[in-house]
């Protein structure tokens, strides 16, 4: 009961650290080492046991995980607890009388906390092998924008803290007051309140324009990571993987091999073991990690699935038999709803590949992806009443078709080139006819309750999807996806491009999907 009540009274941190620091490790590790030897004095003495012995021993290590789960202690006291660890889990291994399923226990968790302070110490080396981290901070130049009204009150030279910079414009505006008042006024830098005793020469720029990064070649990067190819290492990191059972607990441990992974995948001879049947390394991510789908096991997929689709027909459909398995393929549509999915284009596109690469050949999980999206393809019904998960699960069944969906012969073994032409060629004339009246309706001027904006938007929206359909699915080349469209439907779409021209409002929306920054163009 004492045991119980102490770890809910140090679940949260500031306790924890209060502990660590008055020596509460120190003293779990003696007192640990004590059980040990009276285990061992008993082993000696008599020749019978009590099936309680052990108990207070497993206790006291289930406490020590619970200091551990705080990083900043962990790398405080994981070389000072290794030896009384290890020296505990090699002594229990040794007792044979006193053996009890409470000492069981306690040695398999002694195991476990031994890995988790030594493995993932290893593993992290590695990846500092593979890909050394950029300790050195570079200079990053601060550029206060002035109000044109406060130009002359501002003079240079400020100090090294974002606390001198905050002074420096109190004093340069006569704001004297709020000179030695930190919590009067807050310094708002790319629109997040900053700091004041961060360093002035902290990085605050988060993303790059694509034309400011340099082209890497993973190859020389990452040549490191061939020798994981080599010696068997992909193997051990991907039973290591499998060996986890408590994702929460073995949390430090899964990021750096995650982390070892995504550095793996980047050269191409680490690709072409890890898409061997055999090695069953998807099943394996899918499998442990499938609570827990985040944007890094995506990429990780991702970049082996590219590789997978890539090979020739008959090969891939040996490796398609080890890429997961229907209830995979229903998880990973579920992420759609995530907010990290919601948020990101670029998770979307990774998840889009992802779904489509582990659907290629297989009907089942075929039957699973036109089962989630069946019921927003009736854009009729759609029009009138949707919701935004119906809007999301739309979103990436366009994302599927425009950038999902390998253009080559295993791309064709997708089904779901038959779903598109049910859209569009139904017997009835029905949805050609609200395709048709639906282009016209955003052509005329009729809908004149949008402002300007919204009809940019629902112009862009259309021009879109439109685009892909004139541009993917007319390529006559052994790389188009093997679907044929209504001529009428083009005729209509192209037609409607036409008619933008004619407006003001579509020839803005034409302008904005055409920009610079778009690989979009109107030769394609």
């Amino acid at each position: 009961e004492f045991l119980f009540l102490y770890q809910t009274l140090i679940r949260q941190s500031p306790w924890k650290q209060f502990l660590a620091v008055r020596g509460v490790m120190t003293k779990l590790a003696n007192l640990l080492i004590r059980e040990i030897e009276e285990l061992h004095r008993l082993e000696g003495t008599t020749l019978t046991s009590d099936l309680s012995q052990g108990s207070s021993l497993k206790m006291l290590t289930e406490l020590l995980p619970t200091f551990l789960e705080q990083n900043n202690i962990k790398q405080q006291y994981k070389g000072r607890l290794v030896g009384a660890v290890l020296n505990g889990y090699l002594s229990l291994r040794r007792l044979v009388v006193q053996r009890t399923r409470l000492i069981d226990d306690t040695q398999e968790k002694l195991l476990e906390l031994l890995e988790e302070m030594t493995s993932r110490t290893e593993k992290e080396r590695l990846c500092s092998i593979i890909y050394p981290e950029k300790n050195d901070i570079g200079e990053f130049f601060l550029t206060p924008e002035r109000d044109p009204q406060q130009e002359d009150f501002y003079k240079p030279g400020m100090g090294p803290l974002m606390n001198d910079v905050k002074n420096k414009i109190c004093q340069d505006c006569e704001l004297v007051a709020l000179l030695e008042d930190d919590n009067g006024m807050k310094l708002l830098v790319n629109n997040k309140i900053i700091s004041l005793r961060g360093d002035a020469t902290e990085e605050f720029v988060e993303t790059l324009n694509a034309t400011t990064q340099q082209e890497v070649n993973n190859e020389e990067v990452y040549k490191m990571a061939n020798v994981l190819a080599d010696c068997g290492g992909l193997q051990v990191m991907l039973n290591c993987l499998s060996g986890i059972k408590d994702i929460c607990r073995a949390k430090p441990l899964l990021q750096v091999l995650l982390k070892l992974f995504r550095s793996s995948v980047k050269v191409k001879k680490n690709q072409q073991v890890l898409i061997k049947p055999e090695i069953g390394v998807v099943t394996v991510l899918l499998q442990v990690l499938q609570p827990k789908i985040t944007e890094q096991l995506l990429d990780i997929m991702k970049t082996i699935l590219a590789n997978a689709t890539s090979q020739p027909l008959k090969y891939f459909e040996k490796i398609s038999r080890t890429l997961g398995r229907p209830e995979h393929v229903n998880a990973l549509l579920k992420c759609t709803q995530l907010s990290t999915v919601r948020q990101s284009n670029n998770v979307l596109i990774h998840l889009a590949r992802v779904v489509t690469a582990l659907t290629y050949g297989s009907s089942e999980k075929m039957t699973v992806l036109s089962d989630y999206f069946k019921p927003v393809l009736n854009f009729y019904e759609f029009d009138f009443k949707h919701t935004n998960k119906d809007e999301q699960k739309l979103k990436l069944f366009c994302t599927i078709l425009t950038e999902g969906i390998k253009k080559n012969s295993i791309g064709n073994t997708l089904e779901v080139a038959k779903l598109i032409d049910e859209i569009f060629h139904d017997d009835t004339g029905c949805e050609e006819h609200k395709l048709s009246n639906y282009l016209k309706s955003l052509s005329s001027s009729s809908h004149q309750w949008l402002d300007n904006y919204y009809e940019v938007e629902e112009h862009l929206y259309v021009l879109n999807y439109t685009y892909n359909v004139i541009v993917d699915y007319t390529k006559n080349n052994e790389e188009s996806i093997n679907v044929s469209l209504d001529e009428k439907i083009l005729k209509q779409c192209i037609k409607y491009w036409e008619q933008l021209i004619d407006t003001l409002i579509g020839c803005k929306a034409l302008d904005e999907f055409f920009s610079s920054n778009t690989n979009r163009t109107l030769i394609s």
